[in-house]
C-alpha cells in the first residue's frame, strides 16, 4: 500500500526511494569485490546506503551517484573516483585493504611468484 502524500510514512518512502541509484551502484561494486573474495556488508544510516568493505573501508555516493567516495578514518578527506569507472574503484579499494604483495620463491625452482 502506498502511503498518503504528506504523511510521515510518505516522507520515509521518499527518502528510501531517493537512494535507489546509489543502492544499485553500491550493489554493482559489492558484486565485483565479493567475486574476488573481499568481504562486504551493506549498511544504511539515516536511509543513505553505504558499503563496508572488509570491516575497514566505508564506501558511499551522493544522490546524483556521479562519484564513489571511500575512506577508513572519519574526519579525513575521503578518496573519490567517478562511479562510471566501477572496475577502477573496486581495484583501488582492493589494493587499499590488501597487504602489499611480496615476492615468494617457488619450492624447488628458480621461479618467483607474487602472493
Amino acid at each position: 500500500m502506498i502511503p498518503a502524500p504528506g504523511t510521515a510514512a510518505s516522507e520515509q518512502l521518499q527518502k528510501l526511494s531517493g537512494w535507489g541509484k546509489s543502492t544499485r551502484a553500491l550493489d554493482q561494486l559489492q558484486a565485483l569485490l565479493t567475486d574476488h573474495g573481499i568481504p562486504t556488508e551493506s549498511l544504511r544510516r539515516d536511509s543513505q546506503p553505504y558499503l563496508l568493505v572488509d570491516g575497514k573501508v566505508l564506501v558511499w555516493t551522493g544522490h546524483t551517484v556521479e562519484v564513489f567516495y571511500w575512506g577508513t578514518e572519519p574526519g579525513r578527506s575521503p578518496k573519490r573516483a567517478p562511479s562510471s569507472d566501477v572496475l577502477d574503484v573496486a581495484r583501488r579499494i582492493a589494493e587499499q585493504i590488501s597487504p602489499a604483495s611480496r615476492p615468494v620463491e617457488g619450492e624447488g625452482s628458480d621461479v618467483v611468484t607474487t602472493v
